[in-house]
């Protein structure tokens, strides 16, 4: 099994997604989405290479990877060593120029265990 690790940039992405739906739209829709990015994330442990090529990222050299939450909703991962580190969550909906430019693909961040 694979240890699956979420950094406190990709918890902070979460949150302001959650917090969004809180306010515009419903709170059981923001608790779903919560538990579908659970599910995915204990998924990693057993698959860790379930997720696509992220293409955008393919120039760091990395092994990052993704996957779809309700088809909108990116969790971006890097799997080494046995570890799945979940980097960032992102809405499909946004420029792709910002992930492609991202500073926090260039450094380790501190994790957080899920």
């Amino acid at each position: 099994m694979v240890k699956v690790i979420v950094t406190p940039v990709a918890i902070e992405d979460a949150k302001a997604i959650f917090s969004y739906f809180d306010a515009c739209t419903s709170r059981s829709f923001s608790k779903r989405l919560l538990k579908e990015f659970v599910a995915y994330a204990r998924c990693l442990e057993q698959m860790p290479e379930m997720g696509a090529v992220e293409p955008l990222l393919v120039h760091l050299g990395k092994n990052y990877r993704y996957v779809l939450v309700f088809r909108r909703y990116k969790l971006i991962y890097c799997f080494e060593n046995e570890i799945c580190s979940i980097l960032m969550v992102c809405d499909c909906r946004q420029d792709p120029k910002q992930l492609k430019n991202s500073d926090r693909f260039k450094s380790s961040n501190r994790k957080s265990k899920i």
